[in-house]
């Protein structure tokens, strides 16, 4: 039986729900060892800011990208071991081995987050093709401005590759958007709203690939990125390349073991818990069993404050909530709120189209009543859900 006011807790991962896990537990209980694991050679971050890191480096000197910093650490009394990759878990024996030493347990939770999909396309190894995930990325992507690169390709249309055009471009760097499918954000903004904001990103210099089947890299004599070839012929030349494409659940590590991973990651029940005792997932490497598939900031943080306090002994469970979306363009915050993407045949649509002043509002025919929409006003748009506005009377 262990004693929870002194049991040992590892998390692997530094995101945003294992800091929340660490918060939680440490609210509930001053005197369990909790130990935290990074690949990562810095304190857990502010991931939703690395697009703006990309564009300016000093922006991780900024009071807000770091989560908490060492001093916080050091006070709440956890471990933390940065530039630490682990090798493997010994599950029966409750045991993580990492490159360099073996780690003991009592509760285990898994927060290792998601990695960019491998394409496996021929000379997809070139210089000049970056990553867009994580701090040691928007590092390395600082070269593009000290060669002074004026065109890019960004693979990957959905909201990190929109931010990072923003961020690109606000360099002066000519952008072209690569999207696999017949239009960009497509898990986002319905056909009648996403107009409005290409228009305004082609104002900005940014073009729209679509439908793009990569089939190959072409490299210059140097091995650096000269172009690309599609699959349909085109061909697409750029100084460099950004990867901001499919995600896939960072599970390698776990699957010699007998945890059950699904498609979209870990199995966990809403408790967070997963098939294994004394092991939970939280964050984007988590798929809770029937539940929608959320990879948001608000939802990692709700796993972590669940898994977190139901190690502490306290029964708290998931419960879906309707999370904003927000998507940052050139300056301006598209925030998407409620049932946006859940439109049926008795839903109507109120449009205003312009990017900055403008929103999409999608309201029920039978009682008018605002469930979902798209604008550039995060408060604004979360009371519109929260208080059941009337359409008549918002037009009033």
């Amino acid at each position: 039986m262990i004693n929870l006011n002194y049991m040992n807790i590892l998390i692997i991962g530094g995101g945003v729900a294992s800091v929340v896990a660490i918060e939680t537990i440490r609210n509930l209980n001053q005197d369990a060892q909790i130990t935290l694991i990074s690949k990562e050679n810095v304190l857990p971050y502010n991931r939703i800011m690395i697009s703006d890191v990309i564009g300016d480096l000093k922006v991780a000197e900024s009071d807000v990208f770091y989560l908490h910093n060492q001093a916080w650490y050091d006070e709440k009394k956890v471990n933390v071991h940065l530039g630490l990759t682990v090798t493997s878990i010994d599950p029966n024996a409750k045991k993580v081995l990492t490159s360099s030493e073996t780690f003991n347990y009592d509760k285990l939770i898994i927060a290792t987050g998601v990695l960019v999909a491998k394409e496996n396309y021929p000379g997809e190894d070139a210089k000049h093709i970056y990553m867009t995930r994580n701090f040691e990325d928007a590092n390395v992507i600082q070269e593009i401005y000290k060669k002074n690169f004026k065109t890019a390709l960004i693979h990957g249309a959905g909201e990190t590759g929109i931010e990072v055009a923003s961020s690109l471009g606000e360099h002066g760097i000519k952008i072209t958007l690569l999207e696999y499918m017949s239009r960009p954000l497509v898990n986002n903004f319905s056909e009648q709203f996403l107009p409005v904001i290409i228009e305004d990103l082609k104002k900005k210099n940014v073009e729209f690939v679509t439908e793009v089947r990569i089939k190959e890299v072409v490299k210059n004599n140097r091995g650096e990125f000269k172009k690309l070839i599609l699959q349909d012929g085109r061909k697409l030349e750029a100084d460099c390349m950004l990867i901001s494409s499919r995600t896939v659940p960072n599970v390698d590590l776990f699957k010699n073991t007998d945890l059950k991973i699904g498609s979209n990651g870990i199995i966990v029940n809403e408790k967070m818990q997963t098939n294994l005792p004394d092991i939970y997932a939280i964050g984007d490497v988590a798929n809770i069993e029937n539940k929608p598939l959320r990879k948001l900031w608000a939802e990692a943080r709700l796993h972590g404050k669940i898994a977190g306090s139901h190690i502490c002994g306290k029964d708290e469970s998931y419960i879906s909530l309707t999370l904003p979306i927000m998507t940052y363009i050139f300056g301006s915050n598209i925030t998407i709120v409620g049932r946006y993407q859940n439109k049926n045949d008795k839903s109507k649509e109120f449009i205003l189209p312009t990017i900055n002043n403008g929103y999409h509002l999608i309201f029920d025919e039978n009682d008018n009543v605002i469930y979902g929409l798209a604008c550039n006003n995060q408060k604004l748009s979360q009371a519109l859900i929260t208080k059941k506005v009337n359409i008549n009377d918002y037009k009033k």
